[in-house]
C-alpha cells in the first residue's frame, strides 16, 4: 500500500515538472496517468496541505449564486423575432436599439439609441456615464413618453448583458413589449443598428472633429455627447434619404402614417347604357371604389 510519504514525493515531482501550477483536481489525474496512483480528490487537497505545494489558486471574480444567475438568465434569453428582416411597413411596430461608445480625452460615456425599422428614424436615445442596465430602461421609458402605445411592439437587441438583465426584462413586460435578442458578438443580428452607429460616428463624429482626432482621444467626451444631442434631431428631421424617396424619417412617417402596405385593386366592367369601368382599392381594411367610364377605342 502506498503510504503519505511516497505520495507526497511523487506529488512535488509533479509540481516541480508542471511549475507549481498544478491544483488538487489536476494533481489527482496526473497521479493516476503518471504512476498509476488513484487517490480521491480530498486525499490530495490533503497531502497537498501537509506538504505545502498548493498551486497558486485564480480565485473567482463573483460568487457561485452570481455565475448561476447568470446561467439562467442566459437559457431564459428572449427569441429572435427579427431574424435579420430589418424591414417594416408600418410605423412605430419594429424597432432596434444598441450602444455605441462616446471616447473622450478624459472619459468614455455611452450612447443608447432605439431606431424604426419602418423609417429609420431614432425615437428615443439617451447617454449615460456608464454602459448599464439603467441606461436602457431610461432609453425604454423615452420610447414609452415617445410613442405612448407599446403593447405588441417587438423592441430587438444585441446579446448583450444590459438588454438580458433581469430589470430591462421586467420593464418591457411591463409595457407589453415584445422582446427580441440576437446571438450575442453576433453583429449581424442587428446590422441595421450597426449601420446607424457608422453613420452617427461618421457624419456626426468624423465630419465635425476629424476621424484621427476621435480615434486617438482628442476631444472632451462632454463635447462629443453634445454634439450626439445635436446631430439625432438633424438625422431625424433634415437629413433626407433616397429610400424614403428623398424624404426625412420624420417627413416619411408623416407622409404614411398608417405604413406602405400593398393596396389591392379589382377592375370590374360594367355593361350598360354608360359602360363603366368600376375598380375598387382595399388597403388596410379601407375599401374604396372608383368609377370611370369606358375608353373610346
Amino acid at each position: 500500500m502506498l503510504s503519505d510519504e511516497q505520495a507526497i514525493s511523487f506529488i512535488r515531482e509533479l509540481q516541480e515538472s508542471y511549475g507549481n501550477s498544478l491544483g488538487y483536481r489536476k494533481m489527482a489525474d496526473r497521479l493516476k496517468d503518471d504512476y498509476g496512483v488513484e487517490l480521491g480528490r480530498k486525499k490530495v487537497l490533503s497531502l497537498m496541505e501537509k506538504a505545502e505545494t498548493l498551486s497558486c489558486v485564480r480565485r473567482k471574480h463573483f460568487s457561485e449564486e452570481y455565475y448561476l444567475t447568470r446561467r439562467q438568465m442566459k437559457d431564459t434569453a428572449p427569441p429572435d423575432l427579427i431574424e435579420r428582416d430589418f424591414f417594416s411597413m408600418e410605423p412605430r411596430i419594429r424597432f432596434v436599439c444598441d450602444i455605441t461608445y462616446l471616447t473622450g480625452c478624459d472619459e468614455t460615456w455611452y450612447l443608447n439609441s432605439i431606431l424604426d425599422l419602418f423609417n429609420g428614424e431614432i425615437v428615443a436615445w439617451s447617454i449615460g456615464e456608464h454602459c448599464d442596465t439603467p441606461l436602457c430602461t431610461k432609453t425604454l421609458e423615452m420610447l414609452k413618453a415617445e410613442i405612448i402605445e407599446t403593447d405588441g411592439i417587438i423592441v430587438h437587441s444585441d446579446g448583450g448583458s444590459t438588454y438580458n438583465a433581469y430589470a430591462y426584462r421586467e420593464l418591457c413586460s411591463f409595457y407589453g413589449i415584445r422582446q427580441s435578442m440576437g446571438v450575442k458578438m453576433t453583429c449581424y443580428d442587428n446590422a441595421r443598428m450597426e449601420s446607424f452607429n457608422a453613420v452617427f460616428k461618421t457624419e456626426c463624429l468624423y465630419a465635425r472633429y476629424g476621424k484621427s482626432a476621435v480615434k486617438n482621444r482628442r476631444i472632451l467626451v462632454r463635447e462629443l455627447a453634445a454634439r450626439a444631442e445635436e446631430f439625432i434631431p438633424y438625422y431625424n428631421g433634415k437629413r433626407r434619404k433616397d429610400g424614403l424617396n428623398h424624404m426625412t424619417p420624420v417627413e416619411y412617417r408623416m407622409e404614411n402614417p398608417r405604413g406602405t402596405y400593398p393596396a389591392l385593386f379589382e377592375k370590374r366592367f360594367d355593361k350598360g347604357e354608360n359602360e363603366t369601368y368600376t375598380i375598387t382599392v382595399t388597403h388596410m381594411g379601407a375599401v374604396n371604389e372608383i368609377v370611370l367610364p369606358r375608353l373610346l377605342q
